[in-house]
């Protein structure tokens, strides 16, 4: 699944590597792929490609996307 609405400056893109579900959110364990870097920065974390990262979903996002594994995903700022 590719979900692309635009690019724009602080796109954060990640490939899903594995997801579950954690009471009433989705957790996916996700890549940081390279392209656009992010222009806020992370707490603790150096971003770059091949990051680490959590992304987390409502219960009703993640089935209106139909998320899985090895899904890439393009985050939007405000995060």
């Amino acid at each position: 699944m590719y979900l692309v609405v635009g690019r724009k400056s602080g796109v954060l893109t990640v490939r899903i590597l594995e997801v579950h579900e954690e009471y009433t959110v989705h957790v996916a364990t996700c890549e940081q792929l390279p392209g656009l870097s992010p222009t806020i920065p992370f707490r603790g974390v150096a971003p770059g490609p091949g990051a680490s990262l959590k992304v987390l979903f409502t219960k009703e996002t993640a089935e209106e996307l139909r998320v899985q594994d090895q899904d890439i995903i393009y985050v939007f700022p405000p995060w």
